[in-house]
């Protein structure tokens, strides 16, 4: 098992992100494979909250924070705050992939393919849920990058971004643009969602995870 090649190999320390444990079981299977290794590994099972994009900013923080020489328990700390705050947005490809995972009705997909409605999607205590419905997915794109200047108000100290896609690298170019035109030099990390949350919402999504940065009283 990983975890018995990893005490063998001398660490001593396990971080784990996870998926959202809402649709996902991962963490919880973490938590209590880890319980099993309490004798031998100072360990952290994290629940994201949401997805791929929000984990990997994460997965840098914790490597960031470990050459720092930080505990093991200030690192976990860190790792649960920066989870709790962060959140994830998505517009999906095809509103009947929505329809199949039960988030909108048939005669709604049908109005919105006519009107070109596109539901933006979040994570609302860990569900996949819509938080607003757009015309066009021009508009979404520009909606995307309004939140994250809505997230640097409400945490002044800056967030991280991180962009990702499932089938849709082209789609992905257009935010990626939008984000550099409107904050020049702000690191963006790049990631594909994974089958997971590809699962709810299908091939051709597009989206968007914010982490705050540590305030600097933390």
């Amino acid at each position: 098992a990983l975890l018995d090649q990893l005490v063998a190999a001398g660490y001593d320390t396990v971080y784990a992100i996870h998926l959202s444990s809402e649709i996902s079981g991962t963490y919880q299977t973490a938590r209590m494979l880890l319980s099993e290794y309490e004798d031998k590994l100072d360990a952290y099972a994290v629940d994201s909250g949401s997805s791929c994009m929000v984990m990997e900013i994460l997965v840098k923080e914790t490597l960031g924070w470990i050459d720092q020489g930080l505990s093991a328990e200030e690192v976990g700390r860190r790792l649960e705050w920066s989870a709790r705050h962060s959140d994830v947005y998505l517009m999906v490809g095809d509103l009947n992939n929505l329809v199949k995972g039960g988030r909108l009705s048939a005669s709604s997909a049908i109005l919105g393919n006519i009107l070109q409605i596109r539901p933006l999607l979040h994570f609302e205590e860990g569900k996949i849920a819509v938080t607003e419905k757009i015309r066009t997915t021009k508009k979404v794109y520009r909606r995307m990058v309004e939140l994250v200047a809505e997230w640097q108000t409400r945490y002044p100290q800056d967030v991280h971004v991180g962009i990702g896609q499932a089938g849709a690298p082209e789609d992905l170019k257009v935010l990626d643009e939008m984000m550099k035109e409107a904050y020049p030099g702000m690191p963006l990390s790049y990631t594909n969602i994974g089958p997971v949350i590809g699962t709810h919402t299908g091939d051709g999504t597009k989206g968007l995870g914010i982490v705050p940065k540590l305030p600097a009283d933390f």
